[in-house]
């Protein structure tokens, strides 16, 4: 799939990289543009595509879970992603014999959606359903980048996973609390109230007129996937020493002021997601990025109101008095 960057679309680019708002309060419209409502759900897709990889056996994949009911918009997120990123690979538990983790069976191995995602993103649907074995191998690789098979002849076989993965289930309880620690964001996707069922219908309404009435296309510009690829021709960001000093401070505060001890897998979410901040903005990693990372693992709130606000509002009380 080519992906030409039109002239109009560069310059769309160029107004987010210049901007000085945080480009993720504009680049989460941008994924699945189909869409309305579903900020918090969009928003974490977004970063997740923006993350990765590894480095030095330290993660930098970000990982989403949506849970909710049906007809609440998961599947519309997974399967723009499917369709539009190029090594994006969709799987649910009925699609093959091999599941995620692959059929042994066969001589030839035959391999799993896992595998066939390696250095991609995989889109899970219906993930509670999956059974053990595969959600084992998905665990480990979510981890590691990779999955460990003792089945049969094959015994202690490591196989290539190194995935960011999207997943949608109808409940999480059919999880284990480690494996739900393995997702940097976990989205409770609610069922729409008046406004937002407004909102959507609308945006449904103007879709159908614009591109099944008049035959238009509606989102032939793929403008997130514009971005990223603009993104990957970019420096990586880098991390001060002064900032390195305020991000340790900013976790001392959390653990010994407001208690938040343990959980040291969601205090890594916190540096990895402000790593693909910073990396949205074409900027260095900051405090302030740190802090807008947090609020959006945790969904304070509305998270894109709070991350705007947290720039602003940390920004100017960071700022050292002269």
């Amino acid at each position: 799939m080519a992906h030409e960057t039109p002239p109009s679309v560069y310059e769309e680019i160029q107004n987010v990289i210049n901007s000085d708002e945080p480009a993720i309060s504009r680049l989460w419209e941008w994924c699945n543009p189909f869409m309305a409502s579903l900020e918090y759900g969009r928003t974490a897709a977004t970063i997740m595509l923006a993350s990765g990889p590894d480095r030095n056996g330290i993660r930098g994949r970000c990982h989403v879970l949506l849970v909710g009911a049906e007809g609440t918009g998961k599947s519309e997120i997974l399967d723009w992603i499917a369709e539009h990123k190029d090594n994006a690979y969709a799987s649910g538990p009925s699609d093959s014999e091999a599941g995620l983790k692959g059929n042994f069976a066969h001589n030839p191995p035959q391999p799993g959606a896992l595998q066939l995602a390696h250095e991609g993103v995989l889109c899970v649907e219906e993930l509670d359903k999956f059974n053990r074995g595969d959600r084992d191998a998905l665990y480990e690789a979510m981890g590691k980048g990779h999955y460990t098979v003792n089945k049969g002849d094959v015994r202690n076989q490591q196989y290539d996973a190194s995935v960011r993965v999207i997943a949608a289930a109808n409940d999480k309880s059919q999880f284990r609390d480690a494996f739900l620690d393995r997702f940097d964001f976990v989205v409770d996707v609610t069922q729409y109230d008046a406004a937002e069922t407004e909102d959507v219908t609308l945006t449904l309404l103007e879709n159908f007129s614009r591109g099944y009435v008049d035959d238009e296309p509606i989102d032939s510009a793929n403008k997130l996937i514009h971005y990223l690829k603009y993104l990957s021709a970019l420096s990586t960001p880098s991390l001060p020493d002064d900032e390195k000093k305020r991000i340790a401070e900013q976790y001392r505060k959390l653990i010994h002021d407001e208690g938040r001890t343990g959980n040291i897998r969601q205090k890594e979410s916190y540096m990895r997601v402000a790593y693909v901040l910073a990396k949205l903005d074409n900027e260095d990693i900051t405090v302030e990025r740190f802090n807008q990372a947090i609020a959006l693992i945790h969904g304070d709130s509305s998270p894109l109101t709070s991350l705007l606000l947290s720039a602003d509002t940390d920004a100017e009380s960071d700022t050292p008095e002269s």
